[in-house]
């Protein structure tokens, strides 16, 4: 699983955000202009279905938490 933050465009509609916790968050940003803005934070473990689209987006894990992208 990543602990690092990564971009992706992709010309899928859907992925599953698997997240682990560990006492911190993974945050899914999207691109407005030039500008991130937080769409969701998930805490909790688990496996969550998200329809990106094809702008710009975001996942930024923090304090110790951490993420897989399934296509």
């Amino acid at each position: 699983m990543a602990k690092t933050q990564q971009e992706m465009k992709a010309s899928v509609n859907q992925i599953i955000l698997l997240v682990q916790g560990n006492d911190g968050s993974v945050v899914f940003e999207k691109k407005f202009g030039g500008s991130w803005m937080a769409v969701d934070k998930f805490t909790a473990d688990g496996a969550y279905p998200l329809y990106i689209g094809s702008s710009a987006t975001q996942v930024s894990p923090t304090n110790g938490a951490a993420y897989e992208v399934q296509w």
